[in-house]
C-alpha cells in the first residue's frame, strides 16, 4: 500500500503544471510538445472559422431566413455546451491524446458529411455533430495546454496558445469566403476535411506525458465535488458567458449586414479582427501574470462595446475594419486573462473539469446570443440587433467588477 501511494506521489510530481525534465528548472514555454499542441489547436479551429462566415451564406442560398441562419450557427454552440462538461470529465479519467485524436477523427467525419447538406434540417443534424466533436477537440487541447504551461507564465502561456485561435480568424474566413466565391461549397468542404487530417497527424506526434495523471489514484480526492464543474472556475466563465452572448450576432450575421448595405470585401472585418487578437493576446497574458488580470479584463470588455457600436452605425469596409480591430482587442484582452483565472487555482486532476466549465460558458453565450439575436433582427433590423448587444457586454463588466474588484488578481 505504502508503494502504490509513492509510485502515485511520484506521477502527481512528474505532471505537475509545466513539467518535463528538461525544462523543470527553467519554466520553458515552448516545447516540442507545446508547438504541436499549437498546430493542432490552428487546425481545428481552422476548420471551424472556415465555415462560420460561409454557413449563413450557404443557409440563405438554399432558401433560409436569419431565424433559420440563427438556429443553424447556434445549434452548433449549444452541442458544444453541453458536451464540454462531459468533455472535461473524460479528459480527466482517461488519457487526455487519446480523448483528443478520437474527437479530432469525429471532426474528419462531420466535414464528409457536410457534402450532403441538402436542406435546413439535415443542416441543423450535421451541425449538432460538429459541435460537438469540435467541444471535445478545444476541451482536449485547452486542458492539455493547462498541463503544459509553468503556473507562472499561465497567462503568458494562454495568450500564445490563443493565437492559434487568432491566426486562424485572420486567414480561414478569407479563405472561404474566397473559395465559396471561386469554386464553391464543394471546394469549402474538401479543405476542411484536409484540415481535419492534418489535426490528428499532428496530435500523433507528441506523448503529452501530462495525461497519465488521470490515472493517479490521488484523483479520487475531494470527495462531494461535482465531477462535470468545477466551482473554481465560475466566476471567470460568468464573465466570459456575458462577452460571448455578443460573440455570436458579431461573427455570424456580420457578412449579412454588410451585404444588405452593399459593402464588399467584408472578410477584411475577420482579419483585422484576427490581427488585433494576434497583438494583444501575449501582450494580456505578461500584463495579466505580472499585474494582475481584473484592469486588463475591464479595458477589454470597454473595447468589446465599442465594437458592437462601431458597427451598428458603419455605413463602409473602412467602419467595419475598426470595428474589428476593437472587437480583436477586446477578445484578445479578456479570453486569455479569463482562460487563465480559471485553470490557476484548480488541481491537475480537476483542469479538464474547469476547461471545460470555462468552454461551456462560452459556446452557451455564443448560442444564445446567436439564436436571440438572429430573432431580433428578424424582427427589427440588424443595426438594432447590435446596439442591444451592447447590453451582455455591460452586464459581464458589472459582474467582473462584482467578482474581482475587491481583490489583486493575479494569475
Amino acid at each position: 500500500m505504502l508503494s502504490e501511494i509513492k509510485q502515485d506521489m511520484a506521477i502527481l510530481e512528474s505532471t505537475e503544471i509545466g513539467y518535463s525534465p528538461e525544462r523543470a528548472e527553467i519554466g520553458s514555454l515552448w516545447t516540442r510538445d507545446f508547438v504541436f499542441l499549437c498546430l493542432a489547436n490552428f487546425c481545428v479551429f481552422i476548420n471551424v472559422h472556415l465555415l462560420l462566415p460561409t454557413m449563413p451564406v450557404y443557409i440563405v442560398q438554399m432558401g433560409g431566413d436569419t431565424k433559420d441562419v440563427g438556429i443553424v450557427m447556434g445549434i452548433f454552440t449549444i452541442a458544444a455546451t453541453l458536451m464540454r462538461p462531459i468533455g472535461g470529465r473524460l479528459l480527466d479519467r482517461y488519457q487526455r491524446k487519446k480523448i483528443l485524436l478520437a474527437s479530432l477523427a469525429l471532426t474528419v467525419v462531420v466535414a464528409i458529411i457536410y457534402h450532403a447538406a441538402t436542406a435546413i434540417i439535415l443542416l441543423i443534424f450535421i451541425r449538432l455533430a460538429h459541435g460537438i466533436s469540435f467541444s471535445i477537440a478545444t476541451t482536449a487541447t485547452g486542458t492539455l495546454a493547462s498541463d503544459l504551461l509553468p503556473r507562472s507564465r499561465m497567462g503568458e502561456g494562454m495568450g500564445y496558445f490563443g493565437l492559434t485561435t487568432s491566426l486562424s480568424m485572420a486567414v480561414a474566413p478569407i479563405i472561404g469566403l474566397w473559395l465559396v466565391g471561386n469554386a464553391g461549397f464543394t471546394a469549402l468542404f474538401n479543405l476542411a476535411i484536409m484540415v481535419a487530417v492534418i489535426a490528428i497527424v499532428v496530435s500523433i506526434i507528441p506523448g503529452y506525458d501530462q495525461s497519465k495523471l488521470s490515472h493517479c489514484k490521488i484523483d479520487k480526492e475531494e470527495p462531494g465535488r461535482s465531477d462535470f464543474f468545477e466551482k473554481k472556475a465560475l466566476k471567470a466563465s460568468f464573465v466570459m458567458f456575458f462577452l460571448a452572448i455578443v460573440w455570436g450576432p458579431i461573427i455570424s450575421f456580420v457578412a449579412l449586414y454588410a451585404q444588405e448595405k452593399g459593402i464588399a470585401n467584408i472578410g477584411l472585418f475577420f482579419t483585422a479582427n484576427a490581427l488585433a487578437m494576434l497583438l494583444s493576446r501575449p501582450f494580456a497574458g505578461r500584463w495579466s501574470d505580472k499585474n494582475g488580470a481584473y484592469k486588463i479584463i475591464l479595458v477589454g470588455i470597454g473595447f468589446i462595446a465599442v465594437s458592437t457600436a462601431t458597427i451598428a452605425f458603419s455605413d463602409n469596409l473602412t467602419g467595419f475594419m475598426l470595428a474589428g480591430l476593437a472587437y480583436g482587442l477586446g477578445f484578445g484582452f479578456c479570453l486569455p486573462s479569463l482562460q487563465a483565472l480559471a485553470v490557476r487555482d484548480v488541481s491537475p486532476f480537476r483542469r479538464g473539469a474547469a476547461t471545460g466549465t470555462f468552454f461551456a460558458s462560452l459556446d452557451l453565450g455564443i448560442g444564445l446570443g446567436t439564436i436571440i439575436f438572429g430573432w431580433i433582427a428578424l424582427y427589427t433590423s440588424y443595426r438594432a440587433m447590435y446596439l442591444m448587444a451592447i447590453l451582455p457586454v455591460l452586464l459581464g463588466g458589472l459582474v467582473c467588477v462584482i467578482a474581482f474588484s475587491n481583490k489583486r488578481v493575479h494569475i
